[in-house]
């Protein structure tokens, strides 16, 4: 089992949006799926056309490679902001949308 990037884990799904841990995203749980690295249900993100394991905080879509892809080209490294990475913050990843951006508590 991979240990997790968040102490707690809260993740909700409503109305077409995904809430993990306060970031907010387009997309829904993708219940019956789940990682193969930790078992964790994964996620699906709709900006990205990608699924995503909020554990192990990695794509489990492959980014195709293409330049103007709009689902690939401007993919994030990660999924979801790290704690202990980021700043704090994450912007809005595709500059459009529901507002992602969200602020991540890291317990020191």
């Amino acid at each position: 089992m991979t240990e997790s990037h968040f102490n707690k884990m809260d993740i909700s799904e409503f109305d077409g949006k995904v809430c993990v841990n306060g970031f907010y995203l387009d997309g829904h749980i993708a219940y019956g799926k789940e990682c193969e690295s930790c078992g964790h249900t994964v996620l699906y993100d709709t900006d990205y056309d990608a699924y995503f394991c909020p554990n192990c905080n990695a794509w489990h879509t492959e980014n195709c490679g293409e330049a103007d892809c709009m689902f690939c080209a401007g993919r994030p490294e990660n999924p979801l902001p790290q704690p202990g990475v980021d700043d704090g913050t994450y912007p809005c990843r595709n500059g459009g949308g529901w507002g992602r951006i969200c602020v991540v508590e890291v317990d020191d």
